[in-house]
């Protein structure tokens, strides 16, 4: 059958037997193979796709992890399958002191020839090597955004495998240490299509533009809550740009709320409460600041970057568009986002606006009050996401607090909470023209701050008329005291 649309595939507990495939649907998101019979090596190519819930866990499953699926997001991906070895960030064996899957007689039958190859070749890359002239070497050109130090054969030479701290379906991110000792972080695009590309589901024309939008936008930006893009490095002879930003070492929302083991990691309230309004600033001023106005299009908790303070910072342009070029509703030619965080008018009818990114924001303002992921939790049951369940907690008599982090909640901060839990409600609306500006969630949320501020900010209401208690709609803001 056709997989080249499907978006969503789970065909976990089937018993099925043989290996994974390595052709998927370029636009998949959310693939379930758990608790099968399969076997072999995880597919390289899977770690191509922009995908927000992998799970192969509980098969027969072998080999390495390839190094795009090696992040902790997917930690529990894997389990159970004890012949799987690496990935460092998934607490799996190494692969040098793994299962050895090859007999040692047929490792003394193979060698001498891998060898006698691996000589020749080193002798023709050697001769080759000085009879390379200085002129056929690409000629890099950097592209300043901000005043900086930065060297671009100093940043080429440090393009290892040891400094990789992050990758996916964009390429590798490769942490570097300058000279001077600054840090920064440096993203590695690929500016053609192919089966290294990150422009592979896409025409070349159109997937060379998508990598564009992230220098034509982050190059103009200047705020503090928005990832500032030092400098791109360039060649035309190379098939891959780069682009230098600022370190965050903190590293994402999302690793911090989702990635950690114990409340002692937990990110307390305080600095979850600053982190929101830090990320609202932020997307406030592309919206109603910029000129013209930027709608980022992929907001969530993995695309809010933390600095050394917990400083929030919006990161991943990759797919924004200007507003003024969109026009009001503007229906786009394809589906880009993640999972849990897509408004419904976008994932039904491909139709964006800002109120998108409000929806957006709106899941990850519920994420730090709940200290849930957007979907994916056991918690949640099938087809159910974290608004859904918010919801139907709610409304099932358990109140705001049965919905709170327990790990963050005190006394003198569960109204902050419970505010900031309502303003989340409303911006997820499932009717766009219910859901604030940018600019007004910016505005609550400030006056959430204030310690002895006896405003209502928003006002719950069930919708009595439809006789339906799972039916819940969040119906205005207030100034005025209540």
């Amino acid at each position: 059958m056709s997989l080249r649309k499907l978006n969503q595939l789970n065909l976990g507990h089937n018993r099925l037997t043989g290996q994974i495939p390595a052709l998927f649907s370029t636009e998949m998101n959310n693939l379930d193979l758990s608790n099968n019979l399969l076997s072999g090596a995880v597919p390289p190519q899977l770690g191509l796709l922009i995908i927000n819930v992998f799970n192969v866990s509980n098969n027969h499953l072998s080999g390495c992890i390839p190094d795009t699926l090696d992040n902790p997001a997917y930690k529990e991906s894997f389990v159970g399958n004890p012949r799987l070895c690496g990935g460092r960030n998934l607490m799996l064996p190494s692969c040098s002191s793994a299962h050895k899957l090859q007999p040692h007689s047929l490792a003394s039958i193979l060698l001498p020839p891998l060898l006698i190859v691996f000589v020749i070749l080193a002798c023709i890359y050697l001769h080759c090597s000085s009879q390379r002239k200085p002129i056929n070497a690409p000629s890099w050109k950097m592209t300043p955004f901000h005043s900086t130090e930065v060297d671009e054969k100093y940043i080429l030479r440090n393009l290892k495998e040891t400094n990789v701290i992050g990758s996916g379906g964009a390429g590798k991110v490769y942490k570097v240490i300058l000279q001077n000792g600054q840090a920064v972080a440096v993203k590695k695009i690929w500016k053609i299509s192919g089966s290294r590309g990150i422009f592979k589901r896409k025409s070349d024309e159109e997937g060379n533009k998508m990598g564009e939008v992230e220098v034509d936008t982050l190059g103009l930006i200047r705020h503090t809550n928005i990832l500032k893009l030092l400098c791109c490095i360039s060649s035309e002879e190379s098939d891959f740009k780069l682009l230098v930003y600022e370190f965050m070492s903190n590293g994402s929302l999302f690793e911090r709320l989702h990635c950690g083991q114990g409340p002692e990691v937990a990110l307390q309230w305080r600095k979850r409460y600053e982190i929101a309004l830090g990320a609202a600033r932020g997307l406030s001023y592309m919206h109603h600041d910029c000129s013209p106005p930027i709608l980022h299009r992929d907001v969530k908790s993995s695309n809010i970057l933390l600095d050394a303070d917990f400083g929030a910072k919006i990161a991943d342009f990759g797919v924004s568009r200007l507003l003024d070029c969109l026009g009001e509703d503007y229906p786009v030619s394809s589906y880009v986002g993640s999972h849990g965080y897509i408004a419904p008018e976008y994932a039904d009818r491909l139709k964006v606006n800002e109120k998108s990114d409000v929806y957006s924001f709106g899941v990850v303002m519920l994420e730090l009050v709940s200290g849930m992921k957007a979907t994916g939790e056991a918690e949640y049951g099938e087809g159910v996401d974290i608004v859904d369940w918010i919801h139907n907690r709610i409304l099932m008599g358990g109140g705001e607090i049965a919905v709170m982090d327990e790990r963050t909640v005190e006394d003198n901060c569960i109204e902050q909470m419970i505010r900031v839990l309502h303003l989340g409600l409303v911006c997820t609306n499932r009717f766009p023209n219910q859901r604030p500006s940018m600019k007004k969630v910016l505005e609550v949320l400030r006056r959430c701050g204030r310690d002895n501020s006896k405003e209502t900010i928003v006002h719950l209401e069930r919708i009595s008329t439809t006789h339906n208690e799972n039916d819940i709609e969040m119906v205005y803001f207030s100034d005025e005291p209540s």
